[in-house]
């Protein structure tokens, strides 16, 4: 919370003013929306956490199920009838960003799941221990920060 309040002193108030009159954020804007994309991420994660542990068909990980689709529900009308929603739905119907956006996510999920799936395998099939596992991941993030770093300074 304090690097929040120092930065909000870093911005010029007159940004400040325009922004709140643009955004209705901490009054009426798409509060609704923001809670009901929450409970969508929270509930959906429950349920496929506890999922294992006390079964696909107890109720509270199908009410969990339930609940996190109604909140997905509310959140995609929330966002199109919105004039200024968290996601505009409208550019899905434009295809130069509805194409590279399906591709992106589609390789972040597969990116995300080389990330669960190695360490198992490296544990279930090769029989490495934790801290063995840990050593093998390590390159690929130390990786990742060396080429973003670089990335950055050639944006």
């Amino acid at each position: 919370m304090k690097t929040i309040d120092i930065h909000a002193h870093l911005v010029p108030r007159s940004l400040w003013k325009a922004a709140e009159a643009k955004t209705e954020w901490f009054g009426f804007c798409h509060q609704p929306g923001a809670v009901a994309g929450t409970v969508f991420v929270g509930g959906l994660a429950f349920a496929l956490v506890q999922g294992r542990v006390w079964g696909w068909l107890s109720p509270p990980v199908v009410g969990s199920f339930v609940v996190a689709w109604v909140a997905a529900a509310v959140f995609a009308r929330r966002s199109a009838v919105h004039p200024e929603p968290l996601v505009d739905l409208r550019l899905l119907r434009v295809r130069t960003f509805a194409v590279p956006a399906l591709a992106s996510s589609t390789l972040a999920a597969a990116g995300a799941a080389t990330w669960f799936i190695y360490p198992l395998f490296m544990i279930q099939e090769w029989g490495f221990t934790i801290f063995q596992v840990g050593l093998g991941m390590s390159p690929g993030a130390l990786v990742m920060v060396v080429v973003t770093l670089v990335a950055g300074r050639l944006a």
